[in-house]
């Protein structure tokens, strides 16, 4: 993942997001970023080895069994 992979605006009341150049692209929902596109609440976006989800507004997250360590 390049230091500054993609950027994200707000612009006209939309979230756009774009790629900075980097070398391996940046994918939004598995397709590879060729123009600012618009984000959608819960689209993926994959940097690198780095996968993100965008949200919109606040949501309670849930930890999955394999991220929480067991109490020793």
């Amino acid at each position: 993942m390049s230091k500054q992979h993609f950027v994200i605006t707000f612009e006209d009341g939309k979230y756009l997001i774009e790629d900075s150049n980097s070398s391996f692209g940046t994918f939004l929902n598995g397709n590879k970023l060729s123009e600012r596109t618009a984000l959608e609440d819960g689209d993926s976006v994959k940097a690198g080895n780095s996968m993100f989800w965008f949200m919109i507004g606040e949501r309670e997250l849930k930890l999955s069994q394999e991220f929480i360590q067991p109490k020793t």
